[in-house]
């Protein structure tokens, strides 16, 4: 190889990496801590509180309602949610720092404990910063024992398949968006994580948006507070896939 082949090809090197460091921002595969609440405040995290009207889709903004990251769970602070009124309210915390893009491709994984059957619990990643407003979202409603997931801003693209969850049980729950690819798996904490996701699904109106986390009462189950721990939340960094390496001719190397 000659001088100017030597250094078109450091050049290129050089590029690649530039472009591949644009592509995740960090090591990639890299599990980023989000927050564990050993601080036992929730600092970073907004609150948004609605009131259920008589749809899912008729929300109001609403006072009220708990946040508690100083709740004692383990031997630890841990990030406690519980909706306010018994089946017409529930509640998010939104991580402040999910505005960055960076955290719109990837996967967060959620430790989570429901306090009742009638619980409703949220991951939504991509949502706009009004409330409950379009996203992604990843649900385990305990009543109906399912697990779903929809786009906010479509009713009909809800999938959904059997779940037997019970209160007082500790769940991971790991949703993730990759692109127009988005999915949810849930497992025990003591079972082995499941090799795929549960559930997939192509959606395509977001691109970036908020992570959040909440709990509700869904309409038609009986009246109850809807309420749930949270803790060791995780986000995680995608492996760059052949598909992006090849766009920029890594493959032909």
């Amino acid at each position: 190889m000659g001088q100017r082949q030597t250094n078109a090809h450091i050049l290129f090197v050089a590029v690649l990496g530039a472009a591949i460091g644009c592509y995740t921002n960090r090591v990639d595969g890299e599990a980023i801590p989000v927050d564990d609440f050993n601080d036992c405040n929730d600092e970073g995290w907004t609150h948004v509180g609605h009131i259920i009207g008589d749809t899912v889709a008729d929300l109001h903004p609403a006072p009220g309602g708990t946040w508690d990251a100083s709740f004692v769970q383990n031997g630890s602070c841990a990030y406690r949610l519980a909706a306010a009124e018994a089946g017409v309210s529930a509640l998010t915390g939104s991580w402040d720092a999910s505005a960055d893009s960076h955290f719109s491709n990837g996967f967060f994984r959620v430790r989570v404990r429901p306090e009742t059957q009638q619980t409703g619990i949220i991951l939504a990643m991509r949502a706009s910063t009004e409330p409950f407003g379009d996203g992604y979202l990843g649900e385990l409603y305990l009543h109906q024992g399912i697990m779903r997931i929809r786009d906010h801003a479509f009713p009909d693209s809800l999938i959904q398949t059997n779940l037997d969850v019970h209160a007082n049980e500790d769940w991971f729950m790991q949703v993730g968006a990759i692109g127009d690819q988005f999915s949810l798996k849930a497992w025990r904490v003591d079972d082995p994580e499941p090799a795929s996701p549960q559930l997939t699904a192509t959606y395509s109106s977001r691109t970036t948006g908020l992570f959040e986390i909440g709990v509700g009462v869904p309409p038609g189950s009986s009246a109850g507070i809807g309420s749930a721990v949270f803790d060791e939340i995780v986000f995680f960094v995608p492996e760059p896939s052949t598909s992006i390496l090849s766009a920029i001719g890594m493959l032909a190397i």
